[in-house]
């Protein structure tokens, strides 16, 4: 209720500043947001994850378009049967596009608190409400300085498919604080039947990880993933250039990055050995000797903490 009244509050405020500012009719435009269908939220079992609310809106343009499509995502419409996904007091602090087409939403710690379905079915509002707009080709979405992947309407499954998750436990490897090895983390990773576990393991690890100390990150943050496919027990992780931007070294001159990789990997029982690919070729003479070649994992450098 509270959600349903602050949004038609903000309704009469995007009216007030229409009159206002003197724009008439030919000055607005129709744009689709997307909501949850709340029998998902209910029932977990939906026909169809995802409903569209037509609003009017002022016609402004590139990202204060964004911003205000978006926002109006955040309130439950007055629309039987849909509901916004955003828990209360979410705020979009910033909308950015950059120059591959992929708008940069960042919302406010309030976000943080969703998971599993609840996030699912927030990433695909933002992704759906967002690209509509021809020149919109992806989404990432931050929560403060944390980044989560780049969403693509052609990555997502649609309907009840997207909401099909698996839970899985892995062991996961981060450069100690002094950086003389790998410290271990256990984390549980939430993902379609779909999707690569491989490829969430590596965007895990590039978003980094909250210690006691404090946030750390030793993959440059812009790294995308472009795949991770294994084939005869090696997994062949192609990566963006932005990969060889940062390298967590030890004093020997071995890259804790690099392993961190490769032995996160490497837990998994189909995968032996790690080839690294920079926009899907190999490269030589970056982060460490042999960058070019496969690596095995070596579990000697673990420590603690």
């Amino acid at each position: 209720m509270k959600k349903k009244i602050i949004f038609v509050f903000l309704t009469g405020f995007f009216l007030l500043a229409l009159v206002l500012s003197g724009c008439g009719p030919k000055d607005l435009r129709t744009v689709k947001v997307a909501y949850a269908c709340k029998t998902v939220l209910d029932d977990e079992s939906p026909d169809s994850a995802i409903g569209y609310v037509e609003h009017r809106v002022v016609d402004v343009p590139g990202e204060r378009m964004y911003f205000l499509t978006l926002q109006l995502a955040l309130y439950d419409p007055d629309t039987r049967g849909l509901v916004s996904p955003f828990p209360d007091n979410t705020i979009i602090r910033g909308v950015k596009i950059d120059s591959e087409g992929v708008v940069n939403v960042t919302y406010s710690d309030a976000y943080a608190a969703l998971d599993g379905m609840s996030r699912t079915l927030a990433e695909l509002c933002t992704l759906y409400t967002l690209t509509q707009f021809p020149e919109v080709k992806g989404v990432r979405i931050y929560v403060g300085d944390e980044a989560g992947v780049i969403l693509r309407p052609e990555g997502v499954i649609t309907g009840i498919e997207s909401l099909r998750l698996v839970t899985q436990e892995v062991m996961l490897y981060y450069p100690s604080a002094d950086k003389t090895g790998l410290v271990e983390v256990t984390d549980t990773l939430t993902i379609s039947e779909a999707d690569s576990l491989t490829e969430a393991i590596v965007q895990r690890l590039i978003a980094g990880n909250s210690f006691e100390s404090g946030f750390r990150r030793h993959i440059a943050q812009k790294t995308r993933c472009i795949s991770a496919e294994t084939k005869s027990r090696t997994c062949y992780v192609n990566l963006s250039v932005e990969f060889l931007l940062m390298n967590v070294v030890r004093e020997d001159g071995v890259s804790l990055t690099v392993y961190s990789v490769v032995d996160s990997l490497c837990q998994l029982p189909q995968v032996d050995r790690v080839q690294f690919l920079i926009e899907g070729a190999p490269v030589s003479g970056d982060m460490t000797e042999g960058f070019d070649t496969p690596f095995e994992p070596d579990y000697t450098m673990i420590v603690t903490e």
